[in-house]
């Protein structure tokens, strides 16, 4: 649990090389050095194993959009080059926020619309850097944008969840 003020940012070292981050809170002040916060993407970039010469972090997962749960994302993605394995969330995020989203918010909405629409046309084959995991209900695979979106791919809350980024973590 990161020191973020008010906000949220967690990462959880599963194993040595799957490493899972909900939410991010990225603050620009945290480089100061009277600052209490820590700046969350220069520490994961540090942290994260190497996979391809690249930081790897196998997930994210984003809780919602306000600007302390996403804030960093689009540097952590873009800037940094972290290559994330699955993106975890669920599209009710994005229809009940009313306000305006934010920078990162809006990189994190296009980045899961890509690999929704990735997922869809490989019929769920797709490797790390296009996975994508919803947490939802079956009604969300009406609609038009998950429309053939794999079943085994979604995840309704209350159940378990034992694959990381196509890797099967149940004994582990």
């Amino acid at each position: 649990f990161w020191p973020v003020g008010t906000g949220d940012s967690t990462t959880i070292a599963v194993k040595k090389e799957m490493v899972f981050q909900v939410d991010i809170n990225d603050l620009s002040s945290a480089t100061e050095d009277d600052d209490p916060h820590t700046p969350i993407v220069d520490e994961l970039v540090k942290l994260l194993p190497q996979v391809n010469d690249k930081p790897y972090l196998s997930v994210f997962a984003l809780t919602h959009p306000d600007q302390d749960h996403c804030r960093g994302f689009k540097r952590l993605l873009k800037e940094k080059k972290v290559q994330i394995g699955e993106l975890w969330f669920t599209p009710r995020i994005f229809r009940e926020y009313k306000k305006d989203l934010c920078e990162d918010a809006k990189a994190f909405q296009d980045e899961a619309k890509r690999r929704v629409k990735e997922t869809i046309k490989n019929n769920g084959a797709v490797e790390s850097g296009d996975r994508i995991r919803i947490i939802g209900y079956d009604d969300l695979l009406k609609e038009e944008d998950f429309n053939g979106f794999p079943k085994s791919l979604l995840t309704i809350p209350g159940n378990e969840i034992i694959e990381i980024d196509g890797k099967n973590c149940k004994n582990d």
